[in-house]
């Protein structure tokens, strides 16, 4: 499965930031080790979508995703793992593959089918 993980600095032992929306590097990385990348945030944040889309994300694994984020990710059949704060991208794959992180269905302002 392919993941998405937004980095405070560019590298797997980084902390996950905090934001989604205010991370600063993004890690694209197989949850098996096999194939990753990172990317340097885009200025615009409105790039964030295509950033995640185009990188044929899964699932992201973050602390904090605002509500228009999720409903568009959610819409894209992208899993969201969120609340995860505190530990490196590392340790996060690690949790994902152990199935200690839940999925969130729902977020506080979300559209829930609503036009936006």
């Amino acid at each position: 499965m392919k993941l998405c993980l937004p980095l405070e600095k560019n590298n797997l032992d980084s902390l996950l930031s905090v934001r989604f929306k205010e991370a600063r590097y993004f890690l694209f990385i197989e949850d098996n080790y096999s194939r990753s990348k990172i990317i340097v945030a885009p200025r615009k944040k409105e790039r964030l979508p295509f950033l995640v889309t185009s990188n044929e994300t899964e699932a992201i694994i973050t602390g904090n995703i605002d509500p228009e984020h999720f409903d568009f990710f959610k819409a894209s059949g992208i899993k969201i793992y969120a609340g995860v704060f505190g530990i490196t991208g590392r340790e996060a794959i690690r949790r994902f593959k152990n199935g200690e992180l839940e999925e969130i269905i729902d977020v506080p302002g979300a559209a829930k089918g609503r036009m936006l």
